[in-house]
């Protein structure tokens, strides 16, 4: 797929306008009851779940630290060896031909650049939504917004994207932002919004990583367990900056 003109816009995406047209996401931090609520039923509260695992990356360095860890634990490194190959029939030159090509496209994926992006986004909600601009020299993955995104389709073990078009309803001035297969979708979606919302988007060049993958059904971050205990851990520090400021009014 050649696509160097959108590929050029990919590479100069504006991802903020100062001007105040760009309208960006709000968090805030749920209490400790609330997120107990959400566990008790992460079907329906998949969204809460996330956007808390978001904001304590943010305002957590202890939960930013445990996930940079586990993402720094591989360092991407990757063997590439023949798999099912007759070596009574194969030819040396279609087989060097071959590998050279698989070895062309792991250098285009950039994977020791683009695959932490994808393990911190795992590891902090449980599942990465993606989409791939490819041209002859790169392969560029941009993730795509994770509340219009679920798993309906698992395709050789690899699970799909389907894909909610109404988010372009809100968000029109992006659409030129993403691969031709979302606007030749999106216009179906306008021809009939009921049954056109939801879309499969085409595999492989679109995908999801999850990491709970025997929870298909739903996402729910893997270390959501430790919610309670960070937000006991940042009242405890705000307890204990109250105490100093108090001992410090009694010395005057």
């Amino acid at each position: 797929i050649r696509l160097p003109q959108r590929f050029a816009a990919l590479n100069r995406l504006i991802m903020r306008d100062l001007n105040g047209r760009t309208r960006g996401p709000t968090f805030y931090k749920y209490t400790k009851d609330q997120i107990a609520t959400y566990l008790a039923n992460p079907y329906s509260y998949e969204k809460n779940l996330r956007n808390a695992a978001i904001y304590l990356y943010a305002a957590s360095s202890h939960f930013r630290r445990l996930i940079q860890y586990f993402v720094a634990l591989s360092d991407l490194s990757y063997v590439v060896s023949p798999y099912r190959i007759d070596t009574s029939t194969a030819k040396a030159s279609t087989l060097g031909k071959q590998y050279k090509r698989t070895l062309n496209i792991l250098s285009a994926m950039d994977i020791k650049n683009q695959f932490p992006k994808i393990l911190t986004v795992c590891l902090r909600e449980d599942v990465f939504f993606g989409t791939m601009w490819v041209t002859n020299d790169n392969i560029t993955i941009q993730q795509l917004p994770s509340d219009y995104c679920q798993i309906s389709v698992i395709e050789g073990n690899v699970p799909n994207v389907t894909f909610d078009f109404s988010y372009f309803d809100s968000n029109s001035e992006f659409l030129e932002m993403y691969p031709t297969e979302f606007q030749t979708k999106y216009s179906l979606y306008q021809n009939d919004r009921t049954n056109m919302k939801w879309q499969e988007l085409s595999s492989p060049n679109s995908f999801a990583v999850k990491c709970n993958n025997d929870i298909m059904d739903y996402s729910v971050p893997p270390f959501v367990g430790v919610f309670r205990d960070i937000y006991d851990l940042e009242d405890y520090r705000s307890l204990k900056m109250t105490k100093t400021e108090l001992e410090n009014y009694a010395m005057l």
